[in-house]
């Protein structure tokens, strides 16, 4: 199992976290097709602005359009279909995503999107989200 260290920057804020890189997850936004890293939300929340939180805690995903239009334009539904159920995930576009492999593997700026997991507070594998190889150019 392969561990990857994800910082996630959003305005003045950032967040770092480990996540396990899951030849599995093929999590993506299906409009843009942009690979998603999923996180749990006591993981995440500090970098997501207030009402995007109040919109992923509430799962009203037909309510985005109260949101701010800076704030809609970050803001994604994410469709998953896991074993034996789907369920949809509330997605955040923040301002960078920085990954970083063990050894000489060195940093890198990664164009995805935060898939924000509000039922779990982040344990994935003795980590805190899932990535996906591709991400990682593994």
């Amino acid at each position: 199992l392969k561990t990857i260290g994800v910082t996630v920057e959003h305005g003045s804020k950032s967040v770092t976290f480990t996540a396990l890189s899951d030849s599995g997850n093929l999590l993506c936004e299906p409009m843009s097709g942009r690979s998603a890293i999923l996180v749990g939300y006591d993981v995440i929340s500090s970098v997501i602005p207030y009402e995007v939180l109040c919109l992923m805690r509430s799962g009203a995903y037909d309510k985005l359009g109260i949101l701010s239009v800076a704030n809609l334009r970050r803001t994604r539904l994410i469709p998953a279909k896991g074993i034996g159920e789907g369920k949809i995930f509330i997605g955040f576009v923040p301002d960078k995503i920085t990954v970083r492999r063990g050894g000489r593997g060195g940093c890198r700026t990664v164009d995805a999107i935060i898939a924000v997991d509000t039922g779990r507070s982040g344990d994935y594998g003795g980590c805190e989200g899932i990535i996906s190889p591709a991400l990682i150019g593994a």
